[in-house]
């Protein structure tokens, strides 16, 4: 019902259930609602700043093997891929350094509430 808009009063009324009833409901949700995100600050969003940092590095890696192969079956035409990718790679761990700090206040700020 508060996902579809609808005011506390006419809650009450649709579940016969008192305004206070609704009201402490409303909060309760609220507060887990900040608990959620408390948790998502400190716990997950570092684990994935990680993961995704991690992984980026990973195919920086076979970008740069696939460049520098000796294999005859890589050509110019898969150089200049592997090379773009690791352009691509280089453009996403700056964009995530840049968001770094930014994540890191709702961190802080998530662990001190």
């Amino acid at each position: 019902m508060l996902c579809k808009g609808m005011h506390q009063n006419k809650m009450a009324e649709k579940l016969n259930v008192s305004k206070a009833t609704i009201s402490y409901d409303v909060h309760a949700l609220q507060d887990n609602a900040d608990q959620k995100l408390k948790e998502l600050a400190s716990k997950v969003l570092p684990f994935m700043y990680e993961k995704c940092l991690n992984g980026i590095n990973e195919v920086l890696k076979e970008a740069w093997n696939i460049y520098e192969s000796n294999d005859p079956r890589i050509s110019q035409w898969h150089e200049q891929p592997a090379l773009r990718l690791a352009k691509d790679c280089n453009e996403d761990m700056f964009d995530l350094f840049t968001n770094g700090p930014a994540m890191a206040r709702v961190v802080d700020n998530g662990q001190r509430g």
